[in-house]
């Protein structure tokens, strides 16, 4: 039984990294897993506008909402049964709660740009690494000019990602 995503080595694996195919587990449980992409296409819409709030204002929030409805890589990636768009969901995500950090180094803030971020790493991990890092960077540097201010925020952050990593060596361990 070999098949060209399906590594047979004794044992049937996937190549794919959990996280997608568990978004894809609960539309089966619910009976559709073909509505999780547009699904997920919706709720970026509404990332994107809460995104352009958090960084500019209202207008611009609006804007982006109405680019992201119209732009037809949205459009056609999120009427497959591929990941790009729940990585792209998970990554905006990542990114309005670290601009919120920013803004306001709260732990609930570090938690859920974390945990985001962490679900992003499940779903496409180079992906997620290769995003975030310029972000983390600039999070390192301003956590370390303000450590009294933003180092619960960063741990925060840190050991929500962490424990998403400590599950994805998990999988493959198994």
């Amino acid at each position: 039984f070999d098949f060209p995503h399906v590594v047979n080595v004794g044992r049937w694996y996937t190549i794919y990294p959990p996280g997608f195919p568990l978004l894809l587990a609960l539309g089966l449980l619910a009976g559709a897993p073909w509505l999780i992409n547009p699904l997920l296409a919706g709720f970026a819409i509404i990332l994107f506008y809460g995104l352009g709030v958090e960084i500019y204002d209202r207008r611009v929030g609006i804007l982006a909402a109405i680019l992201g409805a119209v732009s037809i890589w949205l459009l056609l990636m999120s009427s497959t049964m591929m990941s790009h768009t729940a990585s792209m969901v998970f990554n905006a995500l990542f990114l309005l709660f670290f601009f919120r950090s920013l803004r306001a180094p709260t732990v609930v803030h570090g938690l859920a740009a974390g945990a985001s971020l962490g679900l992003a790493f499940l779903i496409r991990p180079y992906n997620a690494a290769l995003f975030a890092l310029p972000f983390l960077i600039v999070l390192a540097v301003r956590a370390l000019a303000r450590f009294k201010l933003r180092w619960k925020n960063a741990l925060a952050l840190a050991l929500a990602g962490a424990a998403a990593l400590g599950l994805f060596l998990a999988y493959n361990a198994a």
